[in-house]
């Protein structure tokens, strides 16, 4: 299977040895993580403070590890949401070596974005209001960084704010939206969904694709349907995808059409997506896609028509 981005070099630094990166706080290069004690949770609190932006980022990365058990840190943590210090993602645990790093990909996280990583990973009930609030805050990297909180906090309260935040006025708020929408997986969902799918940021537009596709609701065939026509191979690929999760038979002459489409990718997922459909109607176009110039259409196609011989709905001429 094609990624869905495009690839990018990954160097994985260690905090305490990554040349290069800013100097870590003594919080940051600490290389046991520390312990869900009353202590313990103390002291990432007392991080989450900091002078270093790595440090803090870290101290919300170790409270997130401890989940529930932190939940004393909420208070703390609503107040980085604002923290927009741009820094390299960074991870805590769960490698098989010892200490905090960052993930250098080119992409950029903050400590603000770590904050609301925990805040869903702890999944308090008592940080709901507070973010439902914020996301209606003037600052706009506080929206965004509710906005992903609330994402990861399932809660009908999450999801009346995150339909808010789908119409805000900055595409990072409605990214952040579309994509925690995504994660409620309630029908109500579907429509403002469907309303991003038509933004004028790409980005928004592929998420809401990605989460329609989550969503699996009849609802969402249309508007996706109507996307596989979207300038950006990227949304036409997600698009793509997201009908094959669905798998309602009226997306089959659309996804058809898609199978010649210039960007490999979406061949591949528009093959994909109609093996998973199993309709016949499909059959010419998946024997003309086992001669893609694509070796993963080829190898897309083999495997739809393999189940399509399976459910004996069609044979290879």
């Amino acid at each position: 299977m094609r990624a869905f981005f495009a690839p990018v070099a990954l160097v994985v630094c260690l905090v305490a040895t990554c040349l290069g990166s800013p100097k870590p706080s003594a919080e940051a290069a600490q290389m046991r993580p520390p312990r869900a004690t009353p202590e313990g949770i103390q002291q990432q609190m007392a991080a989450l403070a900091g002078p270093d932006p790595l440090g803090r980022a870290f101290a919300a990365c170790y409270l997130a590890g401890m989940g529930r058990r932190a939940e004393a840190a909420v208070p703390a943590l609503l107040r980085l949401l604002p923290d927009a210090t741009a820094i390299d993602p960074v991870a805590c645990q769960g490698y098989a070596f010892s200490g905090p790093y960052t993930i250098q990909t080119g992409a950029t996280s903050t400590p603000g974005l770590e904050a609301a990583r925990a805040l869903g990973a702890i999944g308090s009930t008592e940080a709901i209001e507070p973010l439902v609030a914020a996301v209606r805050s003037g600052n706009r990297d506080l929206r965004r960084h509710a906005a992903r909180a609330l994402g990861l906090l399932r809660d009908p309260r999450s999801v009346d704010a995150l339909v808010a935040a789908a119409r805000d006025n900055e595409a990072p708020v409605r990214l952040e939206a579309a994509i925690g929408l995504g994660r409620q997986r309630e029908s109500r969902t579907a429509e403002p969904l469907a309303t991003l799918l038509q933004d004028t940021d790409v980005l928004v537009r592929a998420e809401a694709a990605t989460a329609l596709g989550r969503l699996r609701e009849a609802a969402g065939v249309d508007p996706l349907v109507a996307a596989l026509a979207d300038a950006s191979p990227l949304v036409r690929e997600r698009a793509s995808a997201a009908l094959g999760n669905i798998r309602e038979a009226r997306a089959v002459p659309s996804l058809i059409t898609r199978t010649t489409d210039p960007d490999p990718a979406v061949r591949e997922r528009a093959v994909a997506a109609l093996g998973a459909l199993r309709d016949p109607r499909a059959l010419d176009a998946l024997i003309a896609a086992l001669k893609d110039v694509d070796p993963l259409v080829r190898e897309q196609a083999a495997g739809a028509l393999a189940r399509l011989e399976r459910t004996g709905r069609g044979a290879v001429r």
